[in-house]
């Protein structure tokens, strides 16, 4: 097998096959396989058979249905444009109708309509998809070169642009009415500027039909037949000199320009504009009341932490309060615990002292013993006896019977006496057997 190279190449709408144009051959390959296998759709038959459409040379381009999956357009330099159906072999209708070769090839974003442009061929035509083989209306432009010059159609196909050898890009609005010359539709262009200095051969919409971007560019070669054979040697010179100037003279521009269109906007797409415009004032509210709950929420729990804070804060202001207060009861406690200690240790030592005194001047008195005949069993005895001045007590003396009888009654002749001092907090001592 000889490798040859592919002279067109197209995706399709869902990008799983690649699409290569040969002489007289088109070839499917599939994305997820690699390698050399490809289906292999043959464009013109070796054998003449006039009943069945064929679609001889080289296939130069393709465009794809954006209505039928599988279905396809594909131009040739043969100035034809082969209909193509997967399922079938070979193409299912030729058409032809452009004065040179198809560089171009375009459907309209309904399917119905497919455009079609040609090299050194100034019209687009548009032909019915409806009804085939019928031209719907064509649109002229300036091409005077080999070279593709494309077109573009917006999304929503109301609008169409091309650009011009002359730098100058012209528009058409498709819904318009056409003119009928030499009776032929024409479609009258909307409006046209001047782009580029140089021949504009590629225009390109943006999704949304706000932006174009262009480009501009071509060859440009010498024109060296102008000088006449008969002339003299100068005049070739001079000439020349004209020539160079003249070649010295023309503009050469290989740019690439974006462009602003609000031309370029249908009731269409004013519509889904602002439908999207609601869409985004939408999602902007939603986002800013998400922010906000968002906000009041972490301003809540700000809060709630400040509360809890302060809440812990007054609560071991108040600990600490309440244990102040406790330790100064504590110590108050103590204060008069001591104090109170202190008063009663003075009063024992005052006591004791008194004590002391009182046992020291204590005086025996003499005791008298009753007999033991008389009827009374016990007589009680008591003698005050006033000591010093100072001590201010009274020393109480007494005596009882052994046996603890009152007296009115009778002992029997056996009684004792016990006697004792009483003294507050003194040493007390007993007198028996007197």
């Amino acid at each position: 097998d000889e490798i040859t190279a592919a002279y067109s190449l197209s995706f399709n709408a869902s990008g799983s096959q690649v699409y290569g144009g040969y002489k007289k051959s088109i070839r499917v390959f599939d994305t997820e396989y690699p390698g050399r296998k490809c289906k292999l759709i043959k464009t013109c038959s070796n054998k003449k058979a006039w009943s069945q459409p064929g679609q001889s040379g080289i296939i130069s381009c393709f465009a794809h249905s954006p209505t039928i999956d599988g279905s396809l357009a594909a131009g040739s330099y043969t100035r034809h444009i082969g209909l193509y159906d997967l399922r079938c072999d070979g193409a299912t209708c030729v058409i032809e109708g452009q004065r040179g070769g198809i560089t171009h090839l375009m459907f309209t974003p309904d399917g119905n309509r497919l455009l079609s442009g040609a090299r050194k061929d100034n019209e687009i035509l548009c032909w019915d998809m409806r009804n085939l083989g019928t031209v719907y209306f064509s649109a002229l432009r300036d091409v005077r070169t080999n070279q593709r010059m494309y077109f573009d159609i917006t999304r929503c196909g109301r609008y169409m642009t091309s650009g011009n050898d002359d730098g100058t890009v012209t528009f058409w609005d498709l819904n318009s009415p056409t003119d009928l010359i030499n009776g032929r539709p024409y479609l009258k262009p909307s409006s046209q500027y001047q782009a580029h200095c140089d021949s504009v051969n590629g225009v390109s919409f943006h999704p949304t039909g706000t932006f174009l971007a262009t480009a501009s560019g071509q060859r440009h070669f010498q024109d060296f037949g102008r000088a006449d054979s008969s002339d003299s040697d100068a005049d070739n010179d001079d000439d020349g000199d004209n020539d160079d100037k003249k070649v010295d003279a023309v503009t050469k521009d290989f740019s690439l320009r974006i462009w602003r269109m609000p031309v370029a906007r249908s009731k269409g797409s004013k519509i889904r504009l602002k439908k999207k415009k609601k869409k985004q004032k939408k999602k902007k509210k939603k986002k800013k009341k998400k922010k906000k709950k968002k906000k009041k929420k972490k301003k809540k729990k700000k809060k709630k932490k400040k509360k809890k804070k302060k809440k812990k804060k007054k609560k071991k202001k108040k600990k600490k309060k309440k244990g102040k207060k406790k330790e100064k009861k504590k110590e108050v406690r103590e204060m008069r615990r001591r104090k109170k200690e202190k008063e009663a240790n003075k009063i024992m030592k005052q006591v004791r002292r008194e004590e002391r005194q009182v046992a020291r001047s204590l005086v025996k008195l003499p005791l008298v013993k009753l007999g033991s005949r008389d009827s009374v069993t016990a007589r009680l005895v008591a003698s005050f006896i006033s000591t010093a001045t100072s001590l201010r007590r009274v020393t109480l003396v007494f005596f009882t019977s052994s046996n603890n009888n009152w007296p009115g009654k009778r002992d029997g002749g056996r009684s004792q006496t016990r006697g004792g001092i009483l003294g507050t907090g003194a040493a007390r001592k007993d007198f028996s057997n007197h």
